[in-house]
């Protein structure tokens, strides 16, 4: 079990807050994958991305702000984020704005960097135009060889940027592409232990934890492996109701959430043992279901949680959120790594679940049978079932053809996904069924001239 290690150099962006970084990072890879946003400090985590230049590939690092003076504790957090970037990267690019000029705390960077050993890039960014360019001269003072003026909000000077990086690199095959990694959003709302799990997950402080809620604002892409099987793990802001939002970074941040659910194959839920289940669980669980994604469903904290069994509480789960019946429920701590790897094992059962094709023959066999069993009737009389094929996968997606489809109700449609999941094992994931009318056929015109007779299809199951 370990993270993937692609043989890619490493380059890292560093620099004090609100300097441009995540500007440079979203101009590099060309997308806005980090929040951008006029406020310090809005970047914490480690934030990862794969970029090719060239034909060369190098994997870009963002980083939170560095400010070595800030008591608080994200602050510092932010820092030991920036420390383990700095030790792992080949290059570093130290950002600095030319609008501001040099100030105290470039210095203290650049000091800090010239004891990393590291080749470090001194990129000055927001030089819009020349007479900012020329103004870069300045930067030379901080010791760290010649500035690199760019603007990375217009791309003024990138791709010399890049050359200048890219220029000692060797050419590297492909990543392997993300579409073969089983791709788990890891949601919840605040504070219920999601970067606490990853951490646990990963062996290593990768992402910030903190018990201050909100302290996850990016997602989050990291690659995993346990047995042979390669998972993209996303860790998500923590999603909480509209009246409780309080920034604008709050609202990308949960927009991020819900754009890594859309995603990914399965969405791995924590919920807070403590806690128990609220309206907010209720709604990123119902939400999860919507957009038609497989579940887990993790109970964490488990290990603080006193005088109720797994059993019982597993039973209340079921009684609150009926809707989520079929999804798998592991009771996990993040803290002292209790069933950590028992909820991947989960997601890779429920990932394989939510692939899976079942043979026409067979599905027609096993509806025939349960159609006949419990036939949906109208005033009384039948409704006939001719045929059923699957068309389509994540999520399992069904269509059948009737006689009549009007008078089936939603009762009888959760009858037939139960029925369905029992035969076929469809673990963890959501059923999709719909229904279609068979068309009555028109025999061509006879030889004699007469008109064909309108007839109906006979029923093709029992």
């Amino acid at each position: 079990m370990n993270c993937v290690q692609e043989k890619i150099p490493v380059v890292a962006i560093i620099g004090r807050p609100n300097v441009g970084k995540s500007t440079l990072f979203n101009r590099l890879i060309g997308q806005r994958k980090t929040i951008v946003e006029r406020m310090s400090g809005t970047t914490r985590d480690r934030i990862y991305a794969d970029l090719m230049w060239g034909g060369k590939w190098i994997k870009l690092v963002d980083t939170g702000g560095v400010d070595f003076l800030s008591p608080d504790r994200i602050s510092k957090a932010v820092m030991d984020q920036t420390n383990i970037a700095i030790a792992e990267a080949e290059i570093i690019l130290f950002v600095c704005d030319v609008k501001d000029g040099v100030v105290g705390l470039d210095e203290e960077i650049s000091m800090f960097l010239r004891k990393s050993n590291k080749r470090v890039f001194l990129v000055v960014n927001r030089a819009d135009n020349d007479k900012l360019s020329e103004e870069a001269i300045e930067f030379y003072q901080l010791g760290l060889g010649e500035p690199y003026p760019i603007s990375a909000m217009h791309g003024t000077g990138i791709g010399e940027l890049l050359d200048e990086i890219t220029a000692n690199f060797y050419k590297l095959p492909t990543p392997a592409p993300i579409a073969k990694a089983i791709k788990v959003a890891i949601v919840g709302k605040p504070n219920v232990g999601k970067s606490s799990f990853l951490n646990c997950l990963l062996n290593e402080e990768r992402v910030i934890v903190n018990d201050i809620p909100g302290t996850t604002r990016d997602s989050v892409d990291i690659f995993f492996k346990k047995d042979d099987v390669v998972f993209l793990l996303i860790d998500t802001a923590g999603i909480r109701h509209l009246r409780k939002i309080k920034t604008v970074v709050d609202v990308y941040g949960i927009s991020r959430a819900k754009a890594s659910i859309r995603r990914c194959d399965v969405s791995l839920i924590l919920i807070d043992g403590m806690e128990g289940l609220r309206r907010d669980d209720l709604r990123i669980l119902k939400s999860v279901i919507d957009e038609g994604k497989g579940c887990v469903i993790a109970v964490n904290k488990w290990d603080l949680v006193k005088e109720v069994t797994t059993e019982n509480y597993e039973k209340a789960f079921r009684v609150k959120a009926p809707f989520a019946a079929f999804a798998p429920i592991i009771f996990t701590s993040a803290l002292i790594g209790e069933n950590v790897l028992s909820a991947i094992d989960a997601v890779k059962k429920v990932a394989s679940c939510y692939s899976t094709t079942v043979k026409t023959g067979e599905l027609n066999r096993v509806l025939g049978l349960i159609w006949k069993t419990n036939p949906r009737s109208k005033h009384g009389k039948e409704i006939k079932l001719y045929y059923a094929t699957q068309v389509g996968t994540k999520p399992p997606s069904f269509l059948l053809f009737v006689g009549d489809k009007e008078p089936i109700k939603k009762k009888y449609l959760r009858y037939l996904e139960g029925q369905l999941r029992k035969k076929f094992n469809f673990a963890g994931t959501p059923i999709r069924i719909n229904f279609g009318m068979k068309r009555k056929t028109i025999k061509s015109n006879q030889p004699n001239g007469k008109k064909g007779k309108r007839g109906r299809k006979k029923s093709l199951l029992p």
